[in-house]
């Protein structure tokens, strides 16, 4: 079971990431919404790609993906 400190942990660096995206979308002159970020994992917890779904990260790539099976 994935604990709430991770959870909101993950919510903050998505956040963080989010940010970074829109600074760098105006830099290139380019709108954040033209972007896709694919989340990428190694070893998680299916828990952990359950909480990123939660918390609206769609794309996800896994190195393990039986594992999430």
């Amino acid at each position: 079971m994935l604990t709430c400190p991770v959870k909101a942990a993950l919510a903050h660096n998505q956040q963080l990431l989010a940010a970074r995206i829109a600074e760098a979308s105006r830099d290139a002159g380019r709108l954040p919404a033209e972007l896709c970020v694919v989340a990428i994992t190694k070893y998680v917890q299916p828990e952990a790609a359950i909480a990123l779904d939660q918390l609206g990260q769609r794309d996800l790539g896994e190195n393990r993906a039986e594992a999430l099976e």
